[in-house]
């Protein structure tokens, strides 16, 4: 009582928790008792779709992700899927911003990326390579200065 189990269908018969209906007695139960059976997640948006047709869903990306999965009982039931249209999405770049990549030549999608690989990109552009020459041979030097304490260290 109170558990929502789930309904197996097995050669021609209806079984939950330990009880079998067939095909006839599951109708009478749902017909009599409609509370106590209720739609799955993979159902639930079918029956919802039936009972208040839509004609277009927008969703997001995760949404549009979750149709796709339940693509195959809409068709299967009803005949259809619901046509899904990606939501609107935008990226709003205040001017100061707007400046600054214009200042560093950046893209939308270099300030987007993840802090360490857009702090690469803008010394890529923005760091003369004699400098960024003379940086990494120092840190070359640093590297071997550093070595045999490394090792000291770890023994």
């Amino acid at each position: 009582e109170g558990k929502r189990l789930p309904i197996h269908r097995k050669n021609g018969a209806f079984s939950a928790n330990g009880q079998q209906w067939a095909p006839d007695e599951l109708q009478r139960q749902i017909d009599s008792n409609p509370k106590l059976f209720t739609a799955n997640v993979l159902l639930r948006p079918v029956l919802q779709d039936y009972l208040l047709p839509t004609a277009t869903y927008i969703a997001g990306p995760a949404e549009t992700a979750y149709f796709a999965q339940v693509q195959v009982v809409y068709e299967r039931l009803l005949g259809r899927t619901t046509p899904i249209w990606p939501r609107f999405s935008t990226t709003l770049i205040e001017a100061r911003l707007k400046s600054w990549m214009r200042k560093y030549g950046l893209r939308l999608r270099d300030v987007l990326q993840p802090r360490e690989e857009f702090i690469a990109a803008l010394a890529r552009r923005t760091i003369p390579s004699d400098i960024k020459d003379d940086f990494d041979r120092s840190r070359e030097q640093l590297e071997r200065l550093l070595a045999p304490l490394l090792h000291a260290l770890k023994q």
